[in-house]
C-alpha cells in the first residue's frame, strides 16, 4: 500500500498525517528535538511504521510522498531567537529587506515605529550572479 505523507516540525512537537491509496489517515506526534530537527522527524516517522506494524524502511519503501513543513523559521523570526542569520542576495537588493513594506496596525500613523530590521546591513551580502527562470546562471 502507498502512502503520501505530511509532516510538520513545530517548535514544541513533529506532526505527521499519512494518507494510504484508500484515502484512511492516521495522525502521530512526537517531540520536536531542537538541536536535531531530523531526530523528531525520524522518531515521528517510526511512530507511523510502529502503528502500521512495520519498521522504519518498510515503512518508508511504501512511501511516494513526503511533504515537509516546519514553523520553526517562523518562530525564530517572530520571537527574534534563534542562530544569528545573515542574508545572501542577488547585487542590488541588499536594502529590499529594509524597505519596511510591512502591516502595521494603523498604517498612516508615521508616529508608529515599524518592527526592527530582521537582518543588520552588515550580515547582507551581495553576489554577482542571477538566475532565469530556467535556472542558467
Amino acid at each position: 500500500m502507498a502512502y503520501r505523507v505530511g509532516i510538520d516540525t513545530g517548535g514544541t512537537f513533529t506532526d505527521a498525517i499519512p494518507i494510504d491509496a484508500k484515502g484512511v489517515t492516521q495522525t502521530a506526534k512526537s517531540p520536536t528535538t531542537p538541536n536535531n530537527l531530523t531526530v523528531g522527524t525520524m522518531n515521528v516517522i517510526d511512530n507511523l511504521a510502529h502503528r502500521n506494524g512495520l519498521d522504519r524502511r518498510q515503512f518508508l519503501s511504501q512511501v511516494s510522498t513526503i511533504v515537509h513543513g516546519t514553523t520553526t523559521g517562523t518562530n525564530i523570526i517572530h520571537t527574534r531567537e534563534g542562530p544569528k542569520m545573515g542574508l545572501i542576495c542577488s547585487k542590488g537588493h541588499r536594502e529590499v529587506i529594509q524597505f519596511r513594506r510591512v502591516a502595521k496596525d494603523n498604517m498612516y500613523d508615521w508616529h508608529q515605529d515599524f518592527p526592527e530590521v530582521l537582518i543588520p546591513r552588515h550580515l547582507r551580502k551581495e553576489i554577482e550572479e542571477r538566475i532565469d527562470k530556467n535556472g542558467v546562471i
